[in-house]
């Protein structure tokens, strides 16, 4: 498939997403988190949850609802693939001596059967691969701009 194919794919797909759920998306402010995490209230139709981002690359700030989409589901696979809360704090390098962050695990561990609900097969998919979105190619520059 040429790039540009893929590009096309990628963001129709997600738009479509968007779309058909309802899927916001609103950078708020939390007091006594780790500064390391920005959050982001996600709204799915009549649903709210709130959403901690690693955002090193300070892509909330660009706005772009699709870039959003993969930066908060992309955060929300990596809670659903963890075995654990020791475990997610390892791959996410956070503190896990720290209670707020056990707090916010345990909930978004019960939200994620809800949240899955936007997806067809209930399975939270970001439709970029790890590796294309740390490397900014296809489609993450475009989303970027």
């Amino acid at each position: 498939m040429k790039a540009s194919n893929k590009n096309n794919n990628v963001i129709s797909t997600i738009n479509h997403l968007i779309i058909t759920s309802d899927i916001r998306f609103l950078r708020v402010q939390l007091d006594n988190l780790t500064k390391d995490l920005s959050a982001v209230e996600l709204q799915i139709h009549n649903s709210e949850y709130t959403i901690l981002i690693n955002d090193e690359y300070n892509d909330l700030a660009i706005g772009n609802d699709i870039l959003n989409f993969i930066l908060v589901f992309r955060e929300l696979k990596l809670i659903e693939d963890s075995t654990d809360y020791l475990h997610w704090c390892k791959i996410t390098v956070t503190d896990a001596n720290d209670n707020k962050l056990l707090a916010y695990y345990k909930t978004i561990c019960i939200q994620l059967d809800d949240i899955s609900r936007c997806f067809l097969n209930h399975t939270i998919d970001y439709f970029v691969t790890d590796l294309d979105f740390q490397l900014n190619t296809v489609p993450v520059p475009l989303l970027r701009k």
